[in-house]
């Protein structure tokens, strides 16, 4: 995060959702938001142009989510429509027990993701290049994940195909 302004609402906003930040976690979070500025200015990766409506309404909103979860969960997600990450990278940074699974049929975006990835040194991340109406066709889709998150995508395109 480039400011102070940034930085405070990053952590008012984790500390109202009761997180404990490492410095570890807050490196992560620094990593990621430099590279959604990089990858930023050559694609149409984010509509956000102000980094406390970046850091509020896609880093915080996103750990939002996580408040069902705990620092020893172990459960396998999906990300439906992840675009630049959003849920699922903020998710996995401070959870990082969980297995998370990005979905994102763009693949300019899905090139972003496999950068980020790597660069912040994931493990247990997977990308899928497809849209959810081929990914229920895989085996073993149904019954296969624990949570499911959507952020920016219409319920009714996506909920027809899970349960």
């Amino acid at each position: 995060m480039d400011n102070q302004v940034g930085l405070n609402v990053f952590y008012e906003g984790v500390s109202q959702l009761g997180i404990k930040l490492t410095p570890e976690i807050i490196e992560q979070f620094s990593l990621y938001y430099a590279e959604l500025l990089t990858w930023k200015s050559k694609m149409n990766l984010i509509g956000y142009k102000h980094e406390k409506d970046i850091i509020g309404n896609l880093f915080i909103d996103s750990l939002a989510g996580g408040l069902i979860l705990t620092s020893e969960s172990q459960c396998v997600v999906l990300d439906i429509g992840s675009g630049a990450g959003f849920p699922g990278i903020p998710l996995k940074i401070v959870f990082p027990n969980i297995f998370m699974n990005l979905l994102e049929p763009n693949s300019k975006k899905v090139s972003f993701l496999h950068n980020v990835i790597g660069v912040l040194g994931l493990q247990g991340i997977n990308v899928e290049s497809t849209k959810i109406e081929k990914m229920v066709e895989k085996p073993g889709f149904n019954g296969f994940f624990d949570l499911i998150f959507m952020k920016g995508l219409r319920l009714d395109i996506a909920l027809p195909y899970v349960r």
